[in-house]
């Protein structure tokens, strides 16, 4: 029995493994699953690839709804209006459910504890620290020393997503100020970062990792003063 709002959660960090079903027999029609960010960014990427698996193994077509705003908000507060029936999913972050009840307290429109059941685990993906191959940075202890001078910028692909707050939070362990650029999608800021509109970015291995591989961006090597993250640059997150 489904008794509350079906969350299909994963990216960024790991969600409890819940999967609720509908009465009778389950699915007998086809699936919503929204999107709370446009597409091209990483849940929407995870979403898309998932849905033709998600079909196959459910035997009903998935239809992937992007409905962005508000750091994933307005999708959340769709699902959580829906028939709680499993016939409404939601391709949600971790950080996202997190974060937003802090920065949204009084119009959040949804308790992410109350109103959604966990099915499962889509990803993991870390935030990695990345600048265009053309940057003249090449490691975190000259991206600190440009922080120093206050001229650096880095792009998130919105306010309170975790792009955000992990620059904000290599500023504060580093003692310095970097100018924040949000975009509206991971999408976008992809071809920000790719140019040149800011210097660096911490942005979603789901789409960063493509671009790396591509030698369309550079994924810098860990600094000393962060020794638990580890050498390997794809490890390099906060």
């Amino acid at each position: 029995m489904l008794n509350r709002r079906s969350l299909l959660s994963g990216l960024a960090l790991a969600p409890v493994a819940h999967l609720a079903l509908a009465q009778g027999t389950y699915p007998d029609r086809p699936i919503k699953m929204v999107v709370g960010f446009t597409p091209g960014g990483g849940a929407d990427v995870i979403a898309r690839v998932m849905g033709p698996y998600l079909a196959k193994e459910l035997g009903q077509a998935i239809v992937i709804e992007n409905k962005p705003g508000v750091g994933g908000n307005v999708a959340a507060q769709y699902l959580a209006a829906a028939k709680p029936d499993g016939y409404t999913l939601m391709m949600g972050t971790i950080a996202a459910l997190a974060i937003n009840p802090a920065l949204y307290k009084d119009r959040l429109g949804f308790d992410p504890d109350k109103d959604f059941a966990a099915i499962t685990n889509a990803v993991d993906s870390s935030n990695v620290l990345v600048v265009p191959t053309q940057s003249k940075l090449m490691d975190v202890q000259q991206v600190i020393e440009a922080a120093k001078t206050g001229t650096l910028s880095y792009g998130s692909s919105g306010i309170g997503t975790a792009g955000h707050l992990a620059g904000e939070m290599f500023a504060m362990l580093t003692g310095t100020k970097i100018l924040h650029v949000p975009y509206k999608s991971g999408g976008s800021l992809m071809t920000a970062i790719l140019g040149g509109e800011v210097d660096i970015s911490f942005s979603s291995g789901v789409t960063a990792v493509p671009q790396i591989q591509g030698g369309k961006l550079q994924a810098l090597p860990s600094h000393p003063c962060f020794p638990k993250l580890g050498k390997s640059p794809i490890n390099w997150c906060i």
